[in-house]
């Protein structure tokens, strides 16, 4: 299976492009099928060209979405996993450790810590992406709920720091899933690009493996052509 890095991705464009050049200068290269003529070779080389670029800026357009919304639910000073501290402070100072308020709220806080979200880079599949943002709809998603138990509480829950204030939560949380739906809309775009650079990579693995097997028929294995380009490895 041909390799998804990023690394490989640009190593076998370069690959690519030495192979188109040394078929442009080999004496009578025919390969009969035109399928494997340099010229074809060369439209599918620009056409890798073109999606390497709207690759790049897609996912650009979909880390700068993720970025705004991992600050609202992990990095800033109010964000919703600084505040499940207090929130859970609060509780089992109010309502005691032991009761089954502070425990639901607990189990809760805990389900949001513990959900891993595991780092786009670009390398990264949708299989990966799709895990990445089931976690996070499962920080939401608990997040909305440690909210629903905290209004159940009424005058229970009443605490005078400002930034775990019923209100304030709702805000965060609602701010939260805007960032989402955001985030959503970029991955939309997104995903094609990744699934059609994959794809055309695949093509190429396959077209240059039969282009050095033809160039091998026609000039033979000790040939000084087929020795120039059999180095070039597209798996």
């Amino acid at each position: 299976m041909a390799s998804t890095s990023q690394a490989s991705f640009v190593a076998r464009l370069a690959k690519a492009e030495q192979l188109y050049q040394s078929l442009i200068n080999f004496n009578n290269y025919d390969p009969g099928e035109t399928s494997l003529k340099p010229e074809i070779l060369l439209d599918l080389i620009n056409q890798l060209h073109l999606n390497q670029t709207e690759h790049t800026n897609a996912q650009h357009e979909y880390l700068l979405a993720t970025f705004e919304r991992r600050k609202l639910i992990i990095v800033e000073p109010n964000s919703i996993g600084k505040l499940l501290s207090p929130i859970g402070s609060f509780v089992r100072a109010k309502m005691n450790k032991n009761s089954q308020q502070a425990k639901d709220v607990t189990q809760l806080i805990i389900k949001i810590r513990g959900a891993k979200t595991k780092a786009i880079t670009k390398n990264t599949d949708t299989v990966t992406i799709s895990s990445y943002e089931k976690s996070y709809g499962s920080q939401l998603q608990n997040f909305q709920d440690i909210i629903t138990l905290l209004i159940s509480f009424g005058t229970n829950y009443e605490p005078s720091n400002i930034a775990i204030k019923i209100a304030q939560l709702q805000s965060i949380y609602q701010d939260a899933v805007a960032k989402t739906n955001a985030v959503t809309q970029k991955l939309t775009l997104y995903k094609p690009k990744i699934v059609n650079r994959l794809q055309s990579f695949e093509l190429l693995t396959q077209k240059a493996n039969a282009i050095k097997e033809m160039v091998k028929s026609q000039y033979a294995i000790t040939s000084s052509e087929y020795i120039l380009i059999k180095g070039l490895s597209f798996n």
